[in-house]
């Protein structure tokens, strides 16, 4: 089955990126735990606890982390696990996930430099930045979109796990791969994943407008980035296109 013929290259670009931070407090460590632990307690008794803290800005303090992470923090660019640690002892006690329009709007450099001067202004001295994920999105106009046909016979594949997901209307998502795997591809109706989350609005003016776009994105997880040699920032920066 043929594919689509007048399509267009619009943007390419790191969309999701996760980072372990390796982070040495030291004295700062019991005046900001004991800050976080009193916002996480008035967000477990269910106030919403939106505070203005000297370094770390506008947060909202969530009532629980995630494993081996006691506090979550949310600010507008970027979103930060905190580990009960004062020190990394062998793994990130620190986890980052800026936002995808931080990326885009920012780039990958400036958005990494932003967070370690984070740390440090909070008074924590950054030893490592590790990649834990990497999402590599690239977007094309494709007007009259991709059918399920064509995927299915152009997909190539060492994986043997399909799946797709739609509407009455039409095909939204296909993904290649199994979910929770190092490795995971995706190809989407981006342009409809804008009108169904207004927050992602900003790509519009990075395409040059409200075109029909689709987004091929490939989710890599830590696993797989190892097995690249995939370690630090720099080391992404130089081996993306490798990738």
């Amino acid at each position: 089955m043929a594919g689509p013929q007048d399509f267009r290259f619009l943007i390419a670009g790191i969309d999701t990126l996760d980072l372990g931070l390796y982070v040495r407090w030291g004295v700062r460590f019991v005046m900001l735990s004991n800050y976080l632990n009193h916002a996480r307690a008035q967000s477990i008794q269910g106030k919403a606890t939106v505070l203005d803290e000297e370094v770390l800005g506008k947060v909202l303090v969530k009532p629980s982390g995630k494993r081996n992470y006691r506090w979550f923090i949310e600010r507008p660019d970027m979103v930060i696990w905190i580990a009960d640690k004062d020190e990394p002892n062998g793994f990130p006690n620190v986890y980052v996930s800026p936002k995808a329009e931080t990326l885009w709007t920012r780039g990958v450099t400036a958005t990494v430099e932003d967070i370690v001067q984070l740390i440090r202004e909070s008074g924590g001295e950054v030893d490592q930045v590790q990649v834990s994920r990497c999402d590599l999105a690239a977007d094309f106009m494709i007007p009259g979109g991709l059918s399920l046909d064509f995927l299915r016979q152009s997909v190539v594949s060492r994986s043997r796990h399909r799946a797709m997901y739609e509407t009455v209307d039409a095909m939204e998502t296909y993904y290649v791969g199994q979910r929770g795997a190092p490795l995971l591809a995706r190809i989407y109706n981006k342009l409809l994943m804008v009108i169904k989350h207004p927050q992602t609005a900003f790509f519009v003016p990075l395409w040059g407008g409200p075109v029909e776009a689709w987004r091929t994105e490939f989710q890599m997880r830590r696993p797989l980035l190892h097995t690249y040699g995939i370690n630090s920032v720099d080391d992404l920066r130089s081996k993306a296109g490798g990738l």
